[in-house]
């Protein structure tokens, strides 16, 4: 009767929770959140989180309560039933992660990019379709200058690096571009488990893997097509290797930490060489063991394939340099940026703020759920430490470096890399405190644990997911209207649009970080293809010009973005 009652109390009090949650929401415009800042969370952002904080904490504690009281003894059942054979449960995780990211990326997203930056590795990968990194102008550089695009004496081409667009341009070369992110999706399950088992043990790796299907950051990141999916991947493989090494594996894993760490500095090169930095640092503190010559000529040839896979990498980077920026040293990033790194002028305030900020979205993103990242201060890896804790402090290293918290529409993207890390580390928390809780005698501990898991699980989906999932399906929609505008206006017909000076949407909406028009494929045969219109006061006249004497077979349009949204003007024929 008394265990009735506790349920009843608490199942009562976690739906008064949700409901004080949302009914405190329409006080403040759903929770709706706007995409501003650079370096900082807005204002109306930090209040969705302290609500959800407050009260969607006391919500999870009592539906954690009622269901314990309720199903403590099934729960500890099924969750050792899930765990007992990982080998069967993670695959199937897997496939589930990439279901769930392709789903989320049609039915949330609407197939568009959240950021500026997907636009620029698409082109990039088309670039390397034909055969080259450099394009030579096919039009009047005023007509083709977009965002992260970068127009020298050399030619055309994006500023980012080449890893990421060449998985992509893969997928397109396969006609399953689509598919690529939502892969590496699955493949970061896999090696998150791998890492895991190394570190914690199997079953809690097992956990930490099963977590990625309840983290929203995991899998509405793999919905996009942003670089850190990849750069995700190469750094745990670069820790598995690194470990199945440490623990008297064969050669061959040296020269695969190699080929996967050096190509994570060919995906993102700062991040990149700070994982590498941790991994030769923990290579080093972990004692040869005896007999110390022996152990050291094996180290000798670790270190030599290692080092030639990541030199290869280094060269092909330098390499690119050259023909990009005509120096091996001179990024396409830095011919963007006029030499620096685009984050000049940040105050120690600012670096503060973006790695606060960037951890405070974490903490919620991470899982869902309010109290998840506390779960991580108890965790306790049986080996590897220095790998485990020196990857997450180089990826937060990096929010100082280059202090940027925005592009946070599927969670905080730029330190998307440590989700793995941090949901084998709440697993070994979990699993630390199911322990402690049989020590004290509880009934069904792992009931316990579970039951809280499943409480967290369900807060999310009542209080975090929809008001995420809104702003997520706001930007997509933002986008997405534009090209049903251009399909009802033109049906099969070919388009080029011009759209003033590149814009898609008007950014003072704050709806999407994804502004921009795509861009134009290097050789100009785009079905709908983008181009974009001069702002200045001659512009249209420059943008008939054009049409008249190189795209007098297609429909053209005048693309005009407005706070009330995308205004079409069809030019007359020429």
């Amino acid at each position: 009767m008394q265990r009735g009652a506790i349920a009843l109390g608490g199942a009562l009090a976690a739906i008064t929770g949700v409901v004080a949650f949302h009914a405190i929401g329409r006080q403040h415009d759903g929770f709706a959140i706007r995409y501003v800042g650079t370096t900082f969370i807005d204002q109306r952002e930090l209040v969705f989180l302290g609500y959800y904080a407050l009260l969607g904490s006391a919500a999870m504690i009592a539906a954690a309560a009622a269901i314990y009281r309720g199903s403590g003894a099934v729960l500890q059942r099924l969750a050792d039933g899930v765990l007992e054979r990982p080998s069967r449960l993670v695959p199937v995780v897997a496939v589930v992660a990439v279901g769930a990211s392709l789903a989320l990326r049609h039915l949330l997203l609407q197939a568009q990019p959240i950021a500026d930056d997907e636009l620029t590795y698409r082109f990039i990968a088309k670039t390397l379709l034909e055969g080259r990194v450099v394009n030579p102008l096919p039009l009047p550089r005023e007509f083709l200058e977009n965002q992260f695009a970068v127009i020298n004496a050399r030619g055309w081409f994006g500023k980012y690096p080449i890893g990421h667009p060449l998985l992509l341009a893969a997928g397109m070369a396969f006609g399953i571009e689509t598919l690529i992110v939502p892969l590496l999706a699955g493949a970061g399950v896999l090696l998150t488990f791998g890492v895991g088992r190394e570190l914690f043990g199997e079953r809690r790796a097992a956990l930490g893997a099963l977590l990625l299907l309840f983290s929203p950051q995991y899998l509405a990141t793999h919905a996009t097509q942003m670089s850190q999916t990849s750069s995700m991947v190469c750094m745990l493989l670069g820790m598995l290797a690194l470990l199945r090494l440490r623990g008297g594996g064969a050669l061959g894993w040296a020269l695969l930490g190699g080929c996967a760490l050096g190509f994570g500095v060919l995906v993102r090169p700062l991040p990149g060489l700070l994982f590498v930095g941790v991994a030769g640092l923990s290579y080093l503190l972990d004692r040869p063991r005896p007999p110390l010559v022996g152990a050291l000529h094996v180290r000798a040839r670790e270190l030599l394939l290692a080092g030639a896979a990541m030199a290869l990498f280094a060269a092909l980077l330098l390499h690119i340099n050259e023909l990009q920026a005509g120096a091996p040293t001179r990024t396409a990033y830095h011919e963007y940026h006029a030499g620096g790194l685009g984050v000049g002028g940040i105050t120690v305030a600012g670096r503060l703020s973006s790695l606060a900020d960037a951890l405070l979205r974490q903490s919620f993103w991470l899982i869902g759920w309010p109290l998840a990242m506390l779960l991580v201060l108890f965790a306790r890896p049986r080996r590897g430490a220095w790998l485990l804790w020196g990857m997450i402090a180089a990826e937060y290293t990096y929010r100082l470096i280059v202090p940027k918290t925005v592009v946070a529409t599927t969670g905080p993207i730029y330190v998307m890399e440590a989700v793995p890390l941090f949901a084998l580390a709440v697993a070994d928390g979990m699993a630390r405190w199911a322990q402690r809780l049989e020590a004290r005698d509880w009934r069904h501990p792992r009931g316990a644990l579970a039951a809280l898991g499943l409480a967290g699980a369900l807060v999310a989906l009542a209080c975090f997911v929809p008001v995420q999932a809104q702003a997520i399906a706001r930007g997509g929609q933002e986008r997405a209207q534009v090209f049903e505008r251009l399909e009802r206006s033109a049906r099969a017909d070919p388009l080029v649009v011009f759209a003033f000076d590149n814009l898609l949407v008007f950014p003072g909406r704050r709806l999407t970080w994804a502004y921009y028009a795509p861009y134009p494929s290097p050789d100009l045969h785009d079905h709908t293809l983008f181009l974009r219109a001069p702002p200045d006061d001659r512009g249209f006249v420059r943008v008939r010009r054009l049409w008249r004497e190189r795209f007098a077979d297609r429909r053209a349009f005048i693309l005009l973005p407005s706070p009330r949204g995308p205004v079409l003007r069809e030019l007359a024929n020429p």
